[in-house]
């Protein structure tokens, strides 16, 4: 699989003009359900680079079944492994060149909490970057969530100008979160409430939203698991009692299935039609990860990887009995591929670090600079 993917790649920087034929495994591929049966839409290639970036090549089916590729999305990374910059370029097929586009910057605190997203446009008239949107995260809680958050807009004559304000109330029992208040420039905006079961396995959660101050809508997921306590089943449904409607009704629901070494592989959503009392296929997403294998290279007598979660959607993370004398890249990918956290390991023997994750399973991955890698599952709650 990996010998495909840089083969795919090295095409890609060749010529990215031409339209690819459906022939090689690639880390991400989506299905649309037409006329009884799954059809491929869209997909990516992933890849990360020499310096720590890495590159997602998107591409779009043709109605000729070939691939052709669209877009491309380049991640960096600072030294603690969190992203601080995400650029959009789009293919511009008379060139064969990606242009930019769009671009996201990312400022992190000494905590690794995010403090600032900045959203900005590439201006082909000034050859520049110009600013849009802005949010900042402030007022964390003792589990490093935050309470705050301000969105801006951009304009050129008057600089950054408010648009939203949102307070959050964030409740806790056991360690959990159990409840979220939000208020949104003053007025209450909704409420959200999580239930757990033994193993402090999310289970359900209910959301109630609100305008003018009165109940608007009422939305709850259901969670099922699978003997490995891996998320089998995601339940959605809703009701709107300004429309009066009175009971829940189904919406969707989405089906996660995973191989022998418990990663997700294919995540199914299906919608539900009430006309026929039943459930239909959607969207297929299909997931080859090259990025995380399931074979372990690196000598586990030689390294030594210890984690807990320190509190509510905190990973606490130590490396040990590394080779001082040896690089190290540590990659952290959540269950559907998408790598979270990327950072080198500069010729340390020991490292540690804590990072606040959303809860659910993660890949964390060892590469030495020889090639080797080492592969562990976590579960953050």
């Amino acid at each position: 699989m990996k010998t495909l993917i840089c083969l795919c790649l090295s095409v890609l920087a060749c010529n990215l003009s031409w339209a690819q034929s459906i022939t090689a495994l690639d880390s991400f591929h989506l299905y649309i359900y037409e006329d009884d049966e799954w059809n491929l839409s869209s997909g990516d290639i992933y890849s990360q680079m020499a310096d720590g970036s890495v590159i997602a090549n998107q591409f779009a089916i043709t109605d000729d079944g070939e691939r052709l590729f669209t877009d491309r999305i380049t991640a960096n990374f600072d030294d603690n492994g969190n992203e601080v910059q995400n650029l959009l370029s789009v293919l511009d097929e008379a060139t064969g060149e990606f242009l930019p586009n769009t671009m996201s910057i990312y400022a992190f605190d000494a905590d690794n909490n995010l403090t600032e997203r900045v959203r900005q446009l590439y201006s082909e008239e000034t050859q520049d970057w110009v600013n849009v949107e802005k949010w900042e995260y402030t007022e964390y809680d003792a589990f490093n969530n935050f309470g705050k958050t301000e969105n801006f807009n951009h304009t050129e004559a008057d600089g950054w100008l408010l648009a939203n304000s949102i307070l959050l109330d964030n409740g806790y029992e056991n360690d959990l979160l159990d409840t979220v208040s939000a208020f949104r420039n003053g007025e209450q905006w909704y409420t959200r409430a999580f239930d757990y079961d033994g193993a402090d396995l999310l289970m359900e959660n209910r959301t109630v939203f609100y305008f003018n101050g009165e109940i608007n809508h009422l939305t709850r997921t259901n969670f099922e698991y699978n003997a490995l306590e891996e998320r089998e089943w995601r339940m959605y449904g809703s009701y709107t009692p300004a429309a009066g409607e009175t009971d829940f009704n189904l919406r969707y629901r989405d089906n996660f299935e995973y191989d022998t070494d418990g990663n997700l592989f294919r995540l199914t959503n299906e919608d539900y039609d009430a006309d026929n009392s039943d459930y239909q296929f959607d969207e297929r997403s299909v997931y080859f990860s090259p990025q995380v294998t399931s074979v372990d290279d690196l000598d586990e007598s030689l390294i030594s990887v210890q984690w807990r979660n320190t509190k509510f959607n905190q990973l606490e993370l130590q490396i040990g009995d590394l080779s001082a004398n040896e690089n190290y890249r540590l990659s952290i990918f959540n269950g559907s591929g998408k790598m979270v956290k990327n950072l080198l390991i500069n010729q340390e023997s020991q490292w540690s670090n804590n990072y606040s994750l959303s809860s659910g399973m993660y890949y964390v991955v060892i590469r030495s600079a020889s090639g080797l890698t080492h592969t562990e599952k976590v579960i953050v709650q």
